[in-house]
């Protein structure tokens, strides 16, 4: 059995440092295109069940109107409403951020 190979010093872990990087691009990209593909498709206009729930909490949140927030997660819908007041009040503006959100995630399980 081998022994097991020192590492570099100064390096973080096994990937660090550009690949991660590289991981984040790649999803974000990918992610941009899904978010572009489906804002052209035909559910884009109508959101349902809990989607459509969050977002008319959000915007009531956006223009200032106080919402009950019983059974939901308080702190996303309040995170909804930041994005859509800084983003015009569309929901590709959520959408997109959403995406580098989860691209960032994606680099973060990568590194």
């Amino acid at each position: 059995m081998k022994p097991p190979r020192e590492g570099r010093e100064g390096t973080a872990g096994v990937h660090a440092g550009r690949p991660a990087f590289i991981v984040f691009g790649v999803a974000a990209i990918l992610r941009l295109l899904l978010v572009l593909d489906y804002s052209q498709g035909d559910f884009a206009c109508c959101p349902i069940l809990d989607q459509l729930e969050y977002v008319q909490t959000a915007r009531k949140l956006a223009g200032g109107e106080p919402v009950a927030l019983v059974w939901r997660a308080p702190l996303y819908v309040h995170f909804v409403a930041v994005v859509f007041r800084s983003g015009g009040g569309e929901e590709i503006a959520d959408r997109v951020v959403q995406a580098f959100l989860s691209a960032a995630t994606a680099a973060l399980v990568y590194a």
